[in-house]
């Protein structure tokens, strides 16, 4: 009797291809267990218990690599957008600031010379809507000579809306790890090059003395020579 019922429960499940489809795919999307089914076929063989673990072991990372494959698209989509987000932010925020600049440029430039001086500078943020102005911008009122003193780079003595523009968005901020890195290359690249001046320019005066030695010597020989022909 218990036979002729797992016959049966197996001929009803894999007796034609249409119902082993069906059991497949119930196993999978647990409309049936799929160890019931495992124990139907284990009655009948042990190569199709096998080959039925294999194909179940196998969906299932199937079905696994999809779902991560799914979740790490969402992810790398959005840290695509976001860092998109951060830039387009940046950039605006940048754009921003240099208006601002554009606009106390303007202001400043009283003349309209489109040039800037130390004094129209100095003058301009004693006042206090304009030293206001300068420090909302990061900038200490009080530091306005050394600041044109860094933005005129020419040393033309005025500052042009190029050179101030320039230099502000240089100046705004605190110092990079970068910035700094690239001040103290550049100190050693010049302690070297004036070191190799330092060895260059005492080789030359050695050379100089040496030479001066040599015709001093010559001239005591040939002094005696001369004073006795005549």
């Amino acid at each position: 009797m218990y036979q002729l019922k797992q016959v049966v429960n197996i001929h009803a499940n894999f007796g034609t291809l249409q119902a082993t489809t069906y059991s497949l795919l119930r196993s999978m999307l647990g409309g049936i267990n799929w160890g019931i089914l495992c124990d139907m076929l284990l009655a009948m063989d042990t190569l199709s218990p096998m080959l039925f673990i294999f194909y179940v072991l196998f969906a299932l990372l199937a079905v696994l690599n999809i779902v991560t494959g799914v979740f790490v698209d969402n992810a790398v989509a959005a840290a695509k957008t976001q860092r998109e987000f951060i830039i387009e932010r940046e950039r605006e925020i940048k754009e921003k600031y240099v208006r601002e600049l554009q606009d106390l440029f303007l202001e400043m430039d009283e003349d309209a010379s489109g040039t800037l001086t130390a004094e129209e500078m100095q003058q301009l943020v004693k006042d206090p809507k304009m030293s206001a102005y300068f420090s909302a911008l990061g900038f200490e009122a009080h530091d306005c000579i050394r600041l044109f003193s860094l933005l005129d780079t020419d040393g033309s003595g005025s500052v042009d809306i190029e050179e101030f523009l320039d230099g502000c968005l240089r100046l705004k901020g605190m110092a990079r790890s970068i910035d700094v890195h690239f001040i103290m290359v550049q100190i050693h690249r010049l302690q070297k090059q004036l070191s190799g001046l330092e060895t260059g320019h005492s080789a030359v005066v050695a050379r100089l003395l040496r030479q001066r030695s040599r015709d001093l010597q010559s001239s005591r020989l040939t002094r005696p020579e001369s004073s006795w022909v005549s």
